[in-house]
């Protein structure tokens, strides 16, 4: 029996019941408003109760109506209605009548129900929406937990002693992951910085990751690396979860860093991604819900090279946190008795941080993110030293070396060929770390950042082209035995090189 269709019977008012023509236009109007129309695949989907949407063919759908009431009449018995397919004294007569009912309320469907794009969307409730102008149908949500005041701390505590070894990093951990949390139950988007987590090999980053994060943000979760170093395009399994994790597996070696540091400034802000699951149409999607979490290790192999380039333009857009181990049980079976308690923590914790705690406001920030960025300075210092910016400085300085040359004027692409085609002790090595001349010139933007008495950059014709010193003449232009370089006299260079 369907339940839901009982429910609509017996509220209907003793006028209406006795009066076929107006039973049969509720009866259709209230399966009308539980089918869509998928138009590209010619299928429907019927709203079973609590969003469970059934995918169904024609006859699929003629199957369904028999079974939960459709065809139901004052002369039928409601249980026979809803349960049975057909009374077996059925006339021809009657037969036809329903046949040209069913008839009517698929023609109702197609032309008041239908629905150009079906699936699951990160941060989107199930039930029918309007993405962009398109008439869409979200089949399935994120899965929330109910928060419930408690005492229970120990969700609380694995956190706290993760990320507690720097006191200050807790509170703009908290106020971001509060806003983020906060967003996800609200089925809102705005932009989410991205989070970075740096430590040492198993001290309880994945579990932060998974077992915390993804459970507070409703259950979806998806390895996303493949998407960020460019080995994939967006698909249909990033769109649908809510919490994107990053993490060192074995497949995120040799890759463009320019396409990496791409790609996370523009997750980070930009709100419009395009669809593609497979089999069906694409979809742009505006304000789609997701918070990246980026995971690597400082020392040893395991993703330093998963570290962020941190420039003017991306600063704002990362917190970075330096991780100690956490307190928790090892030995035989504790993960999963770790998890369990996890599990049964998560409404006391998740009532504390949405309704009890109150961010620091020394972190809150006017901006776009709402907090401040924090960058752990033991982790911008290790990104620093082991950047691409740092690797290739030791090879310009023997290339200076090797070539006696004081003092180099030209563009980034051409000193880029010329470590590549003019030396080959220089070729395998800065190939190695850049591949195209495109990253190469963001590592010498970096370096003239870093190092302005050595690398000075100049803009011409909205090309980068620099003046480069060796050390010893950077040394000598310190101690003022020569000029130092104006913006004229390098643009003079390069304008009329000798």
């Amino acid at each position: 029996m369907d339940p839901l269709f009982v429910l609509f019977l017996h509220a209907l008012s003793a006028s209406v019941k006795a009066n076929p023509k107006k039973l049969w236009q509720r009866i259709k109007a209230h399966f009308v408003s539980r089918t869509w129309y998928y138009g590209l695949k010619k299928s429907y989907y019927l709203d079973a109760g609590d969003n469970n949407f059934v995918p169904l063919s024609k006859d699929g759908l003629a199957e369904e109506m028999l079974v939960r009431g459709l065809f139901h009449s004052p002369k039928i018995p409601l249980r026979k209605a809803t349960l049975k397919h057909q009374p077996k004294n059925v006339k021809p007569k009657d037969k036809e009548k329903e046949k040209h009912k069913f008839t009517e309320f698929l023609s109702t469907v197609r032309e008041t129900h239908r629905v150009d794009w079906v699936g699951e969307l990160a941060g989107h409730f199930p039930g029918p929406t309007n993405i962009n102008g398109v008439p869409c149908l979200i089949l399935r949500g994120p899965q929330l937990i109910q928060p419930v005041k408690g005492p229970d701390k120990a969700v609380y505590q694995v956190v706290h002693s993760l990320l507690g070894g720097t006191p200050e990093q807790e509170d703009y951990f908290w106020a971001g992951f509060q806003r983020a949390v906060r967003l996800c139950y609200a089925g809102r988007y705005e932009p989410q910085q991205i989070l970075f987590f740096a430590g040492n090999r198993d001290d309880g980053k994945t579990l932060l990751a998974t077992e915390i994060m993804s459970a507070c943000l409703g259950g979806r979760r998806i390895d996303a690396t493949s998407y960020f170093i460019g080995a994939t395009r967006f698909n249909a399994d990033l769109a649908r979860c809510e919490l994107w994790i990053v993490d060192d597996q074995g497949d995120a070696k040799g890759f463009d860093r320019l396409v990496y540091n791409n790609n996370l400034k523009k997750t980070a802000a930009d709100p419009d991604v395009r669809v593609e699951p497979k089999g069906v149409d694409a979809i742009n999607v505006a304000h789609l819900f997701h918070v990246v979490v980026v995971l690597f290790n400082l020392e040893g192999h395991g993703g330093s090279h998963l570290a962020p380039t941190i420039a003017e333009d991306n600063a704002g857009k990362y917190q970075i946190f330096r991780t100690q181990p956490a307190d928790v049980p090892t030995g035989p079976d504790q993960y999963q008795k770790l998890q369990k308690q996890i599990q049964a923590g998560l409404p006391n914790f998740l009532h504390w941080l949405l309704e009890e705690y109150k961010p620091n406001p020394a972190v809150l920030s006017g901006s776009r993110f709402q907090v401040h960025p924090y960058h752990h300075p033991e982790v911008l210092g290790r990104i620093q030293e082991t950047g691409a910016a740092s690797q290739i400085l030791p090879i310009i300085d023997q290339w200076m070396l090797e070539t006696k040359i004081d003092e180099w004027y030209d563009s980034a692409i051409r000193l880029y060929q010329l470590l590549l085609n003019d030396q080959p002790g220089t070729a395998k090595i800065g190939g190695s770390l850049f591949k195209s001349s495109i990253s190469f010139g963001r590592a010498l933007s970096d370096l003239a950042h870093r190092y302005p008495e050595r690398f000075f950059k100049n803009e011409i014709d909205h090309r980068g082209f620099y003046r480069i010193l060796s050390p010893a003449k950077a040394k000598a232009v310190e101690s003022a035995t020569i000029t130092a370089p104006t913006t004229s006299v390098v643009k003079a260079k390069f304008e009329n090189p000798i």
